[in-house]
């Protein structure tokens, strides 16, 4: 494999690891950034993100299921989901104060975001022209 395709997948993994290095810093860390001010502006961000997020795996995973239960899997077309606005958990979770439960449900929305960049890196990761120079 050439030395400038697996720079940028270390750069790939880098930057889909991001959210969740913020998410564990904010766990450990005490202080935020805002107070309390801006608290019911950080739970309206993560309850916005942490929905977002659960419609992009509901979109991905569980929709197609449900219509198979249904029986109508002819009618049945994809439908994306809503990319990168599942961050807005970890922009929620700077202006809340420090909560462990908190900062959890953050962890689980960013794996169940598929419309995230984490998301990006996996499916693009055996796409050699997504890497390759030229």
């Amino acid at each position: 494999m050439n030395k400038s395709i697996i720079l940028k997948r270390m750069i790939g993994i880098l930057i889909a690891l991001i959210p969740f290095i913020l998410v564990i810093i904010l766990t450990v860390y005490d202080e935020r950034f805002f107070k309390i001010k801006t608290a019911i502006v950080g739970y309206i961000f993560f309850a916005m993100g942490g929905l977002i997020s659960g419609l992009n795996f509901y979109f991905s995973f569980l929709r197609y299921g449900v219509y198979f239960v249904l029986g109508k899997t002819k009618q049945y077309q994809f439908v994306s989901g809503i990319p990168l606005l599942g961050f807005l958990t970890v922009v929620g979770l700077l202006l809340i104060p420090k909560s462990f439960v908190f900062s959890s449900l953050a962890f689980i929305f960013l794996i169940m975001d598929t419309g995230g960049i984490q998301w990006f890196i996996v499916c693009a990761w055996k796409d050699k022209s997504f890497w390759a120079s030229e």
